[in-house]
């Protein structure tokens, strides 16, 4: 396991949406956490929008698809519309 997929990442900034430290966990931890059809709230760290997502695939990455329109909408608003892999979201957490 490489380390810099388990340090701690300071993304904390007083100006943001977001007041809380972002840790950027190791591949084994967030597949431990998130099994396949896992449901969680993805919130983007840059404009504060959140979404709720299901866990669909992925072996050693996570595939993830909004739960409704309503909520594709808030995602396709974070990308201006369109996506794109150079602005990867950096947030998530577990709905119980």
């Amino acid at each position: 396991m490489n380390d810099h997929h388990t340090a701690a990442v300071n993304l904390e900034d007083e100006d943001g949406p977001i007041s809380y430290k972002i840790e950027m966990l190791s591949w084994e931890k967030v597949n431990e956490l998130l099994p396949n059809h896992s449901k969680f709230t993805i919130i983007d760290s840059e404009t504060g929008l959140q979404f709720k997502v299901q866990r669909r695939a992925g072996k050693m990455h996570l595939d993830a698809q909004p739960l409704s329109r309503k909520v594709t909408a808030i995602m396709k608003k974070i990308y201006n519309g369109r996506w794109s892999w150079k602005r990867p979201l950096s947030y998530w957490s577990k709905i119980k």
